[in-house]
């Protein structure tokens, strides 16, 4: 740093200053390229007080989706999870304020109204849906029922159970 201070006072003031606002970042845990994997990683990680578990029973066995690559359960588990939020929010659209904020007065009202019926709940989708999870998933299957369980993480004794979707095929 001496030698950096006699050839050149400007690269030491910068170099200073980096050091400091480096210094800065990580105390107020701001995560800033390329110094991040440290603060990423040295944090305690919080435990939840509620843990929700999706359960599949097909033909009254469970469905160990776990089983599946990762990204065939992750496509499996953010549906189910569409799906009960569209029930849950029908007929209005889950995401409504948000379509507001981004869309409303950003856009031709004409524009605004083919985002927002394109985004929106749509009952057609909620009936369509078995039969789409039946055939990506249950193709040889004749029935399956997706239960929510929902469990308190510190004593692991359960909050609530609902019964998601229930599909016969017959």
């Amino acid at each position: 740093m001496v030698r950096v201070w006699k050839q050149s006072k400007l690269l030491f003031l910068i170099l200073i200053l980096f050091i400091a606002f480096q210094i800065f970042f990580s105390a107020k845990r701001i995560q800033n390229f390329p110094f991040f994997t440290y603060d990423m990683y040295s944090r305690p990680i919080d435990k939840p007080n509620v843990i929700t578990l999706y359960i599949v029973k097909s033909n009254h066995k469970v469905f160990d989706y776990t089983q599946l690559t990762n990204t065939a359960e992750n496509k499996l588990l953010s549906t189910i999870l569409s799906y009960e939020s569209n029930i849950n929010s029908y007929p209005d659209f889950v995401h409504e304020t948000v379509l507001n904020n981004r869309f409303y007065n950003k856009n031709r009202l004409k524009t605004y109204q083919f985002i927002k019926e394109g985004l929106s709940n749509n009952n057609g989708i909620n009936t369509s849906f078995p039969k789409w999870l039946k055939h990506r998933y249950f193709i040889q299957i004749d029935s399956f029922s997706i239960e929510k369980n929902t469990y308190q993480f510190s004593d692991k004794s359960m909050i609530t159970s609902k019964t998601i979707l229930n599909y016969n095929a017959n």
